[in-house]
């Protein structure tokens, strides 16, 4: 075929094809890990909502046995110390190999009383309220965690809107400040905790069946009055929690808010001649929290185990290695028929200072079953002695195989059996909601801090975080849907409450108030999560607040801690870094040159000895595409002040290493590699 003939294809030409094939890659890898990103911040913040709301039901069961309680106890105290655990190692890495300020005693105060404020909220919301929740009710007390934001938002944020758009905004702010608040009138005046006003019955029927039929008349007067009795007891019961519910939920929620005033507060507080720099001293406190944070995470450690103690009874710390009995239905602690009056009516939920009472026999003081005692006795009568019959008429035991009339000696213990998979299930079981949530809530942090550094904050942070209230609230209730009652994990040890029947006017009012009051006015606080203006790969300090994340809160942790727009942060970084390094005021650098650039500089360095041309060419259009896409950025910049957040200077230095060589007079002279370089040059320009 003639030379003519044939088609040729140009190197611009097969360049051209290589980079849209590389651009499609490149897109359809973005679409991917947009995608990864989304699916991991919502899966994971759900899955962590879910196992930790999961815990705190468990930790209200009140029919469980004691070491089997203790273990929820245990779970939760780590589960809340976990963060803390790694904000103490971060904060001692940065202060021993960074250059820190470190804090004042006055600094060291704040702090610290911030964070036990806070630290009390925690575990009063986790330790009494929640378990004193059913699971949908819990999950939607979470987005009432705002008010302190809320304020600050309203009074203390700076706008630079135009007139009529700052008064539209202040009155959204004003709206989402009342809407916040008004949690404390519902949970007050609404009986938000759905369990007090559910019927109280027990749940094994038929063994309550059984007991009457063998019973005669006069015995079965007998038990209705120690019935009506044990009913009545847990209405004086149920109305003091109801009371300690009505302070312990909006003091909890008020408390736990007050840690994530730092992001809402931009100037200082002016009343008349009075100011209150809190603006200023909130960007003092910033520079020097690294340090801080070392005491601080310690102290929270401490107080955290401490408010677990107080908050629970003793008994929810005992025996917290004794391993789970495969069936604990069967066992007969267990069995709600032969719980006493006793242990039921000598709890106190009244006040605080009842848990310090060694001598009361509390079991858990946050919520009481539907299952209630139903042979109320005393410290000195037995079952028996109460209805004056005897084990044979009650046939509270199975029977005999053999002969169905002789009722089992329950002191006659079976062999040891070979253990199940069940048998595991249920050794493990409980262990389970705590790893999970260990796992998905790192991983929730990790990938959502991730999302902002690498700047897709709107679809892998903002979006994902949103919905993990509607997608967790969507999920139980149709699981509470499917089973009504309860959505059991391990019976009478691990479930999910749904407490009352979805279709009941006051559970839809709860939602309703729950999604358009406290749900919708935690979007609007945090709305500034949908406009960053970070710079790519910037730090953790830069994108939070606060380091670190709160493991019960995961995702209002999240929204409320990502740092917000403010205008002077980055004037005030260049100041403290001035500062620092004492070069000059940091203060009057700024003002000088308020321009001041921050480019990234490249340096290309080659070194050549005994490269062919060929090679040489190839070198050096690499140089020359880089020194063309840096001087198009540079014009861009300079003359149509484009805003190029990937704008860098550049220099390149070529070494030879060997580049002369004696000639027969013994002059140094040019070797051939570095004429072919020159002769290079002019092949990879043109």
């Amino acid at each position: 075929m003639p030379y003519g003939d044939g088609i040729l294809e140009s190197p611009a030409d097969r360049y051209g094809k290589t980079t849209l094939c590389m651009r499609n890659a490149k897109r359809l890898f973005k679409c991917a890990a947009y995608m990864v990103y989304f699916v991991g911040v919502l899966v994971f913040a759900v899955a962590s909502k879910g196992s930790f709301l999961l815990m705190t039901q468990s930790l209200g069961n009140r029919l469980q046995e004691k070491q089997y309680a203790s273990r929820w106890s245990f779970m939760l105290v780590a589960t809340i110390c976990v963060p803390y655990v790694f904000l103490f190692l971060e904060a001692l890495a940065k202060s021993l190999f960074r250059n820190r300020r470190g804090p004042v005693f006055t600094d060291l105060i704040t702090i610290f009383l911030l964070e036990s404020i806070h630290t009390f909220g925690v575990c009063l919301l986790v330790f009494r309220v929640l378990p004193s929740c059913d699971v949908i009710r819990g999950l939607l007390l979470m987005n009432a965690v705002c008010t302190i934001p809320a304020f600050c938002k309203l009074t203390l944020s700076k706008s630079n809107s135009r007139p009529m758009l700052r008064f539209l905004t202040l009155f959204i702010d004003l709206a989402a400040f009342v809407a916040q608040c008004s949690v404390y009138f519902v949970v007050t005046s609404t009986q938000y905790t759905a369990f007090l006003t559910k019927p109280l019955t027990p749940t094994t029927t038929t063994q309550t069946t059984h007991v009457g039929e063998s019973l005669s008349s006069d015995t079965f007067d007998t038990l209705n009055t120690a019935l009506s009795n044990s009913i009545k007891a847990t209405t004086d019961t149920i109305e003091q929690v109801r009371i300690r519910f009505g302070w312990e939920a909006p003091v909890a929620l008020f408390c736990v808010s007050i840690v994530w005033w730092e992001n809402y507060v931009d100037r200082d507080i002016k009343l008349g001649k009075l100011n209150i720099p809190l603006g200023t001293y909130k960007r003092h406190l910033q520079s020097v929290r690294s340090k801080a944070n070392i005491g601080a995470s310690i102290w929270k450690i401490a107080l955290t185990v401490a408010f677990s103690f107080l908050l629970l009874p003793k008994e929810r710390f005992e025996n917290v290695f004794v391993s789970f009995n495969s069936n604990p239905t069967n066992n007969i602690p267990n069995d709600p028929s032969l719980h006493t009056g006793s242990d039921f009516n000598n709890y106190d939920a009244g006040s605080l200072s009842n848990q310090f009472d060694m001598n009361t026999n509390n079991d858990l003081p946050v919520r009481h079953k539907r299952q209630m005692p139903l042979f109320p006795t005393d410290d000195n009568n037995t079952i028996m002695g109460k209805i004056g019959g005897n084990a044979d008429q009650m046939s509270l035991f199975p029977g005999n195989d053999d002969d169905p009339n002789i009722a089992a000696d329950p002191f006659d213990f079976q062999p040891d059996r070979e253990k199940t998979i069940d048998d595991y299930w249920h050794s493990i079981g409980p262990f389970v909601p705590m790893i999970i949530h260990f796992f998905s809530t790192g991983l929730c942090y990790y990938f959502s801090k991730s999302a902002c550094k690498m700047q897709m904050q709107r679809v892998a942070f903002a979006v994902p975080l949103t919905l993990a209230t509607p997608v967790t609230l969507a999920i139980m209730i149709g699981l509470c849907q499917w089973k009504t009652d309860q959505i059991v994990f391990i019976r009478e040890i691990m479930y999910w409450d749904c407490s009352e029947n979805l279709n009941t006017t006051r559970i839809t009012w709860h939602i309703i108030i729950g999604l358009c009051l406290w749900y919708l006015s935690q979007l609007w606080i945090t709305s500034h999560i949908w406009f960053p203006e970070n710079k790519r790969l910037a730090t953790t300090e830069t994108l939070f607040v606060l380091p670190q994340y709160d493991s019960s809160l995961i995702e209002q942790s999240l929204l409320l801690n990502r740092r917000r727009n403010e205008p002077e942060h980055q004037k005030n970084k260049l100041e403290e870094h001035f500062e620092d390094l004492d070069i000059i005021d940091g203060m009057a650098a700024f003002s000088e040159d308020e321009k001041l650039e921050n480019n990234t500089k490249i340096y290309l360095c080659g070194t050549l000895w005994h490269e062919t041309i060929s090679e040489m060419i190839l070198m050096l259009k690499s140089i020359m595409r880089m020194d063309i896409d840096q001087s198009a950025r540079r014009q861009a910049r300079d003359e149509f002040q484009v805003i190029d957040p990937d704008y860098y200077d550049m220099e390149a230095h070529v070494f030879f290493d060997d580049a002369f060589y004696h000639d027969e007079n013994q002059q140094r002279t040019l070797n051939m590699f570095v004429k072919d370089f020159f002769e290079a040059i002019n092949k990879a320009a043109g």
